[in-house]
């Protein structure tokens, strides 16, 4: 777990450099000392993940031709500027055990959250990505919303979309993700 908190604080500490400018200096040296500088981000820099991860999804979009639909394209930036400055957002269980315990829409769009983000961004963590991809289409279809509907048919696509985000088409192999 240690491994992907400092993964996703260097993530975040990317997207501070990138766009260092939308923000004052005050707030960026808050934002890369961690939480005990200030509690949690500014807006602007919560404004600057969502300009950083559109421009990041667009440039997907071109480059692989894959076209989510707009409303699963914007949650894709959502989930990512959300999860890109948590320090912890694995399951305080087990994923199987959290999707066994699922108790409302809240917990399984957490776990279903959770599901994408991990299969998207590291997708060599734990034990096999399918499991992982399992698990989280299983907890979005506690959701019912044609949004969330969609992202459970779709996750694979979905998450593979990430992946090529996060880690560009040239370091993912076309075969590994279908497009």
């Amino acid at each position: 777990m240690l491994n992907l908190q400092v993964a996703v604080q260097n993530i975040a500490i990317g997207i501070v450099d990138l766009f260092g400018s939308y923000c004052n200096y005050s707030t960026l040296t808050a934002v890369a000392h961690g939480p005990d500088c200030v509690e949690g981000l500014s807006t602007c820099m919560k404004d600057a993940y969502v300009t950083a991860f559109t421009e990041l999804v667009s440039n997907t979009r071109t480059e692989t031709g894959v076209e989510l639909p707009m409303l699963v394209e914007h949650y894709v930036v959502a989930l990512l500027a959300d999860h890109v400055d948590k320090n912890s957002f694995l399951p305080t269980r087990s994923f199987a055990e959290s999707l066994m315990t699922i108790r409302n829409s809240r917990t399984a769009k957490e776990l279903g959250d959770t599901c994408l983000f991990v299969t998207g961004v590291f997708p060599n963590y734990g034990i096999d990505r399918s499991y992982y991809m399992s698990i989280g289409q299983s907890a979005y279809t506690h959701m019912d919303t044609e949004l969330f509907n969609t992202v459970s048919v779709h996750f694979p696509t979905i998450s593979n979309f990430i992946r090529v985000c996060v880690h560009g088409k040239d370091r993912v192999w076309d075969y590994d993700i279908g497009f």
